[in-house]
């Protein structure tokens, strides 16, 4: 909540291309969140084992994302340049959001393993 207000306080526009990153991983991370979700309703380790392995593919889309941003920036982009940390934030709450919900597949795992 904290980023929205900041963004609209300072009525900062994302780039399009920062704006399709940020959506981008959103829904990668949503893409976890279900498989998680269908992992500890179904109890299944195979789909937990999944949602482990795109945690380590969001976490490479999340650097990739974060340099593709740094060249805007040495590219002098208006948009980027001020919604710098706007953007960073985003992205790096993305990659934590990601990170709980892949809890919610060790946590399924640990019970196969008892």
């Amino acid at each position: 909540m904290e980023l929205a207000e900041k963004k609209i306080r300072g009525n900062h526009v994302f780039s399009a291309q920062g704006w399709q990153e940020i959506r981008d991983l959103h829904a990668k991370v949503v893409e976890n969140l279900e498989l998680a979700m269908s992992a500890l309703a179904a109890q299944d380790p195979a789909v937990a084992e999944k949602v482990i392995r795109h945690k380590a593919n969001v976490n490479v889309l999340e650097r990739q994302l974060r340099q593709t941003h740094i060249s805007r920036l040495h590219s002098g982009l208006r948009e980027s340049i001020d919604t710098s940390s706007i953007h960073l934030d985003l992205l790096a709450a993305l990659k934590r959001a990601n990170s709980l919900v892949t809890g919610i597949a060790y946590a399924v795992l640990g019970q196969h393993a008892a």
